[in-house]
């Protein structure tokens, strides 16, 4: 190398540079223009509720977001080499939706929904959908519910968010002994809230009642798992009639 060659070598700065948000929002746009008009599109999906109607999208777009997709389309899988794909655990609504975001990186949630987006989002690993559905039941979460997002976060490891709505399902425990989401609990679930120490009851016996309504409303299936249930409830603080019914 010279030393003019190499001068210039030592005189030159690598620059990373990136578009504005104006050039990301026009190429996200052509995007949506590809999908909206067909062009290019490699395969139609389907949801499991609805055969007539399918999605046209871009293999490339979908492997790009999702591990599963990508492993679907470039692996010896029987769906690599069909054009229209059938999937059997989602619905059409949600799949549009997981699509739509593909596309845009936008996604519309509502109470309604955001269960389903959030399995199916988990379930075809687009990972930042389930941290959207995460934040949204977060940002939501009250006495209402509490049961029903500490069983999803119970269910599918999301401890942070399963402690926080465990939490507050303890201050309401009287509430939400009463709702139709507690005789739903398995029993696992059953035994962390009647071992916590934070339930907000005025007698040990509303405890008791709890843990026995809902023993009731499955009796057979809950039988053995009762017993150990029963373990947690604090019996010297029982009043003598319900002692006499322990």
């Amino acid at each position: 190398m010279s030393s003019d060659q190499a001068q210039r070598s030592k005189d030159s700065t690598s620059v990373h540079l990136s578009v504005d948000s104006s050039e990301v929002q026009g190429f996200l746009e052509g995007l949506q223009d590809l999908k909206s008009s067909g062009v290019l599109c490699d395969v139609i999906l389907k949801g499991a509720d609805d055969a007539s109607n399918g999605i046209p999208c871009h293999r490339a777009i979908l492997s790009a977001h999702s591990s599963y997709f990508r492993s679907m389309f470039s692996a010896e899988w029987k769906e690599s080499f069909q054009k229209e794909i059938p999937l059997q655990n989602i619905s059409f609504n949600t799949l549009n939706t997981l699509v739509t975001y593909a596309y845009t990186l936008q996604i519309c949630l509502d109470d309604d929904s955001v269960e389903s987006v959030l399995v199916a989002a988990l379930f075809f690993d687009f990972s930042p959908v389930a941290k959207l559905c995460w934040d949204f039941l977060e940002s939501r979460l009250n006495a209402s519910s509490c049961l029903q997002v500490y069983c999803l976060a119970h269910t599918h490891n999301n401890p942070h968010l399963a402690n926080k709505a465990k939490a507050l399902a303890c201050q309401h425990f009287i509430i939400i002994a009463q709702s139709g989401e507690f005789l739903q609990l398995d029993g696992q679930q059953m035994v962390e809230l009647a071992a916590s120490d934070d339930l907000n009851v005025e007698h040990e016996d509303e405890v008791f009642e709890a843990v026995k309504r809902w023993s009731d409303h499955d009796q057979a299936g809950r039988k053995a798992q009762l017993s150990h249930v029963l373990q947690y409830i604090r019996v010297p603080f029982l009043s003598p009639k319900r002692l006499h019914n322990y």
